[in-house]
């Protein structure tokens, strides 16, 4: 079945980040330069501007607020965006498919028909997609954890619904590094006990006085975390932009592209008894895989009627390459107009075996592999294959903001209007 769908709307809203680092605290509007008081061991001086009309900081702010750094990020070794989401108070993530098309939802709002219906999930002050419950194509499956990430912001409630569109539980907002500060990275990993190797790099330096650039990405192979026989994680991704900055403001050219596979790892069979979960002799749920190098090509029709030979152990692919442009820039007497905008053509496929009951013991026949036609005599359970493919998935945003503030004799007045407008695509085989 292929549908399509599209949304316009409109609202204000802007991005902005404090960067914390040896004591001292820089703030960037998704990038752009402004000031901030000494950080403190909460951090509670930090401006964050995601879900408002503009910066304040996160003690002076009405709505429940949370931020990570990148390097508290790392720490907890996440291997999605789902398992980062899990150290933030008052989120839930379950990661029911690996390292994509997870459930996430906020305290008190329930996770319904799967992914993120009542939460927005942002890059850089953008949905990455415009809903957050396509079947089979979740945002956080475009989000790859990296060293190209500077830090995350999540605002819970509050003022969430009003400036950021299918979002009443919430904004999600993964920010990303801008070359701010000059230097880089490069890590080489290796897995220890399970097959995977990683490489992560970043490097930002000035191009001239006003001018910098920041480029960055990660790039592995190798089964993953579980034991499959299968070359089943490969792929990865690159990003970067270049940020010239002038005296009344900044613009920024930005890119991406992200082509990566990994596992998906569905539920898996076990036993009930008496009203009691217990493990099935051979099948550990922690450990289980369906992956095989066995699997038979898995037959399907494709968006044009033809039939298309796929592969089971493809798992999860996801592809996107987007452009995108921020500027904002201070017209005078109190005026400022800022612009963020973004294409994204973003596609893929999700291939994953589900159980359709425990298995029952009895006489079969191998299908396939080294012992096709040889009798098996075991346990057997049948199972389901989830195929479908993401043929668009493209989208194109535009958020753009116009303020005024006001001098007055208790103080300052700002006002502000947006216009928010979304073209949002879905085809799915």
């Amino acid at each position: 079945m292929k549908t399509r769908t599209a949304q316009r709307g409109c609202m204000a809203a802007a991005v902005a980040l404090a960067m914390l680092q040896l004591g001292t605290a820089q703030a960037q509007s998704a990038g752009d330069t402004a000031s901030a008081a000494p950080a403190d061991g909460l951090n509670l001086e930090r401006i964050v501007v995601t879900g408002t009309t503009g910066g304040t900081s996160k003690m002076k702010s009405s709505n429940s607020v949370s931020s990570m750094e990148l390097d508290t990020i790392l720490h907890n070794a996440p291997t999605s965006a789902a398992e980062v989401l899990r150290s933030v108070p008052g989120l839930r993530a379950e990661s029911s498919g690996g390292e994509g098309n997870a459930n996430i939802t906020v305290r008190g709002l329930p996770i319904s028909a799967g992914g993120a219906r009542y939460v927005q999930i942002q890059e850089d002050g953008l949905p990455v997609l415009q809903f957050g419950d396509f079947n089979f194509t979740t945002p956080d499956s475009f989000i790859k954890i990296d060293s190209t990430l500077d830090h995350l912001e999540v605002v819970r409630g509050g003022s969430a619904s009003t400036l950021a569109t299918n979002s009443p539980g919430g904004i999600i907002n993964f920010i990303s590094k801008n070359g701010k500060e000059k230097g880089g990275s490069v890590a080489i990993s290796r897995g220890l006990g399970y097959d995977q190797t990683r490489v992560d790099f970043d490097y930002g330096a000035p191009l001239s006085e006003r001018t910098r650039f920041f480029i960055g990405g990660s790039w592995r192979t190798g089964e993953g975390i579980r034991h499959s026989g299968v070359n089943s994680e490969k792929g990865g991704q690159i990003r970067g932009n270049v940020t010239h900055e002038f005296d009344s403001g900044f613009v920024r050219l930005s890119f991406k592209h992200l082509d990566d596979q990994s596992p998906t790892a569905l539920p898996v069979p076990v036993s009930v008894r008496n009203g009691r979960i217990g493990e099935i002799a051979g099948i550990d749920p922690r450990k289980a895989s369906f992956y095989s190098p066995f699997w038979v090509p898995d037959m399907v029709l494709n968006k044009d009627n033809q039939r298309v030979a796929t592969n089971v152990n493809d798992g999860l692919h996801v592809k996107s390459d987007s452009v995108g442009v921020e500027a904002s820039v201070k017209l005078g007497q109190g005026w400022s107009v800022s612009e963020n905008f973004r294409y994204a053509d973003n596609s893929g496929r999700f291939t994953g075996v589900f159980p359709s009951n425990s298995g029952s013991d009895g006489s079969y026949v191998f299908a396939s592999g080294p012992n096709q036609g040889k009798p098996y005599i075991g346990r057997a359970f049948s199972a389901v294959v989830f195929n479908t493919s993401i043929d668009d998935a493209s989208n194109t945003l535009s958020d753009t903001k116009l303020a005024k503030t006001f001098v007055l004799d208790s103080g300052k007045l700002t006002t502000t209007a947006g216009l928010y407008l979304s073209q949002q695509k879905l085809g799915l085989t």
